[in-house]
């Protein structure tokens, strides 16, 4: 093969290897679909989130059973529905890993916080009128794919 040649395929197959890591990397302002959802750019999400923080305090809901599932591109074990028990604001028995960072009321309102903060191209979040969140979507560029993640939470039930 030529040496022209050669070196074409060598810079090929460096920006094929390179290509996951970038992909993997948050868009920079200016980049396409590196815009915020219009909800946090006019400062709705952070008003409704306020709003529903206050509504949670307010409930004084320390313990409860929910059921909580994953939406992702992942496997079965991550994307089914698992119940987690809180009591007096923290979690009983054992979690799943991939759940432990949504297994609670207030780090549900972290994540939703997180999506406003880092400027999330699209968020949706539903609350129920206790305040608790009952569904999170967010995607946090429309540039990368399949990096979307939802989480819903089947069921709740307040406990003593």
């Amino acid at each position: 093969m030529p040496a022209r040649a050669t070196a074409l395929v060598l810079l090929a197959a460096g920006a094929l290897a390179l290509a996951p890591a970038a992909a993997a990397q948050a868009p920079t302002p200016g980049d396409p679909g590196a815009e915020p959802d219009v909800t946090i750019s006019d400062g709705t999400a952070a008003r409704q989130l306020a709003e529903a923080r206050a509504r949670w305090r307010a409930a004084g809901i320390a313990s409860y059973r929910t059921r909580i599932a994953i939406r992702c591109f992942c496997p079965a074990s991550v994307t089914a529905t698992r119940t987690v028990v809180v009591r007096r604001g923290r979690t009983v028995g054992r979690v799943p890993s991939h759940l432990r960072e949504v297994a609670t009321v207030p780090r549900l309102f972290a994540r939703i916080d997180e999506a406003i903060r880092a400027g999330a191209a699209t968020l949706d979040v539903r609350y129920a009128r206790s305040g608790r969140p009952t569904s999170i979507y967010v995607d946090r560029s429309r540039m990368i794919a399949d990096e979307e993640r939802g989480i819903v939470v089947r069921s709740f039930a307040r406990t003593r």
